[in-house]
């Protein structure tokens, strides 16, 4: 493949990553949860939803198996994105059509578009990074995941007050219908990008059987430690997680705008502090970091019994200590499980820890859902403070952080030094004073720029 249809191909993919998150932006997350409740979902159909993309992540196994044995890894990917989208498509009529099983249509509906979407993901990469030379793949995912989490920070924003003001009006079945109907629009855009994208030859290699393939990480023992914290920490992150926006929606009173600005404050601050961590982990380790950010979220589920409809300020102080330490975690996990993995059988280890976190996911929420349904009538008054089934999951999720870190120590790694939480404050210490310099000197330069134009405009 010559020169320029790779820089073609690299500059339409990023282009494409703008419509990809728009889509997701506006139709996933707190909007899919919101339609859900809208149909007459409850806490186990809530808990479902969540459930349901880690079940299908096992459609992943078709992925790899359809990487070696198709010819065409773009024809595959386009059919499997479009399938995916047209499927999801499909819930906008349910919000026009209400029927007694509208949620249990819409769950079938995301199950089998996450399911393609699942096969298309790994298929996607293939034809991908067999397209963009391997010299530049840094900067490429840097890039693309720079302009996904600008555009995934900003457009939930305006997708939720568009929402706020259709429910407030009385039409909170045409705010949906727009947010979809923009969905399926942007999905045209992506599709006549993806097809624009060349594709370069597979070439043809000797593979191992699949079965073999994916059950060798659970004979390497240095893995199975790791193996053990990341089933239990995502089985009960996924016991409570699918409940922080019906929460949020049902006792806070809170609007899809506020909920949306939570994510981005939660965002700007991890992206500020992705570097950070990263310098952190090549300073102490993979596991040392991972601890220290473990302690850092430990206490966070614990801010959710403070708030009420007329007091946030726990939910925002959660949002920016969010940014700081899960970022933390999510890299801790990604470089603590690569650097586990054999170098020659990277593909096996990611698979099999996504298949098997995936089965923790969906069993976490599941039982998260039960629990909530069982629970739904649960209050309890302790000096003036109203528990609800709901705190009764985030007080479960925070003493299982606990145990968590536990089992962190038990994860061998040869390189750097442990230091623990307090080790890491002033250097955490130090970046957010840098963070607030940063602010106040923007701030103050925004404020010059006014002024200026407006002594300009006086004259």
């Amino acid at each position: 493949m010559i020169a320029h249809e790779r820089a073609k191909a690299y500059n339409l993919s990023l282009i494409e990553a703008i419509f990809s998150t728009i889509h997701g932006g506006i139709t996933g997350g707190m909007f899919l949860v919101g339609l859900l409740m809208f149909l007459g979902g409850g806490n186990f159909e809530i808990g479902m939803l969540s459930a349901i993309p880690a079940l299908t992540s096992v459609f992943s196994i078709l992925s790899v198996m359809i990487v070696r044995r198709w010819k065409s890894r773009k024809k595959i990917s386009l059919w499997c994105f479009l399938t995916s989208r047209i499927t999801f498509g499909f819930i906008l009529g349910l919000v026009f059509v209400r029927l007694p099983a509208s949620p249990i249509i819409m769950l079938i509906l995301v199950a089998i578009s996450s399911a393609f979407g699942s096969i298309n993901g790994t298929v996607w990469l293939s034809w991908i990074t067999g397209v963009i030379p391997q010299r530049v793949w840094g900067r490429y995912f840097s890039r693309r995941s720079i302009i996904s989490s600008i555009s995934g920070m900003a457009v939930p924003l305006i997708a939720g007050k568009i929402l706020d003001y259709f429910k407030l009006v009385g039409h909170q079945a045409s705010g949906f219908a727009l947010l979809w109907g923009v969905g399926l629009v942007v999905t045209i855009v992506s599709y006549i990008i993806l097809t624009k994208i060349p594709e370069n030859e597979l070439v043809s290699t000797d593979y191992k059987p699949i079965v073999e393939t994916l059950v060798l990480p659970l004979t390497d023992k240095n893995f199975l430690p790791f193996l053990r914290l990341g089933l239990f920490f995502t089985f009960f992150n996924s016991f409570a997680g699918p409940f922080y926006v019906p929460h949020m929606l049902n006792n806070l009173g809170m609007s899809f705008f506020e909920i949306s600005f939570y994510g981005l404050i939660a965002g700007l601050i991890g992206l500020y502090f992705r570097n950070l961590w990263g310098k952190l982990i090549d300073r102490y380790g993979n596991r040392a970091i991972l601890k220290s950010s473990l302690w850092g979220i430990f206490p966070l589920p614990l801010l959710w019994l403070f708030p009420t409809p007329h007091f946030y300020l726990p939910i925002w102080v959660d949002a920016f200590l969010t940014g700081i330490f899960w970022t933390g975690v999510d890299i801790g996990l990604l470089t603590l499980l690569l650097s586990l993995s054999q170098n020659s059988e990277r593909e096996s280890y990611y698979t099999f820890y996504t298949l098997a976190t995936g089965l923790a996911t969906f069993l976490g929420s599941l039982a998260g859902g039960t629990v909530a349904k069982a629970t739904s009538h649960f209050q309890l008054n302790i000096l003036g403070k109203t528990i609800v089934n709901y705190h009764l999951l985030f007080m479960t999720s925070s003493l299982s952080r606990l145990i968590t870190i536990q089992l962190a120590l038990r994860i061998p790694e040869k390189r750097r030094r442990d230091v623990l939480f307090p080790g890491i404050f002033p250097i955490l210490h130090d970046e957010l004073w840098k963070l607030v310099g940063n602010f106040a000197r923007t701030a103050k330069s925004a404020l010059f720029l006014v002024k200026e134009k407006f002594e300009n405009h006086t004259k």
